[in-house]
């Protein structure tokens, strides 16, 4: 969860990144990588992080 603070991303384009995150998987069969060197997967990897770190916020909010 530490990284998803560098992360710089908007809701909306982690939201508009998903179909593509879903289409990586199921095509290459795994999840992109953070340290890729391909800056597209490298993105997309950010936006799970940050899918991710939304979601636990979210979560920790509504226990509140």
């Amino acid at each position: 969860s530490i990284s998803a603070f560098k992360i710089k991303m908007t809701d909306d384009e982690a939201i508009l990144l998903w179909p593509k995150i879903n289409t990586f998987v199921k095509t290459l069969g795994r999840k992109p990588n953070l340290d890729s060197l391909d800056p597209l997967e490298k993105r997309l990897a950010e936006a799970i992080v940050y899918l991710k770190e939304l979601k636990l916020r979210s979560q920790t909010n509504n226990e509140e």
